[in-house]
């Protein structure tokens, strides 16, 4: 198995930390989101909400189950 070259593990850390700024900021303004998660104990599901406060927005609602 070839070993990673630091510049290979530089760019990967690159594409990753893109990838969350990309996810965790506003389609529409750039600006960071506000994550709300709410955990309900008797489905055992966990609610996460994207909200933009800048263009008072929800720019994502998902639900997780718990492991």
């Amino acid at each position: 198995m070839e070993e990673m070259t630091r510049e290979k593990m530089v760019k990967r850390q690159q594409r990753y930390q893109s990838f969350l700024r990309a996810m965790n900021c506003c389609p529409l303004c750039s600006t960071p989101l506000t994550l709300i998660h709410e955990i309900n104990e008797d489905d055992e599901s966990i609610k996460e909400t994207a909200h933009c406060d800048q263009c008072d927005i929800e720019t994502r609602r998902k639900e997780h189950s718990r492991h």
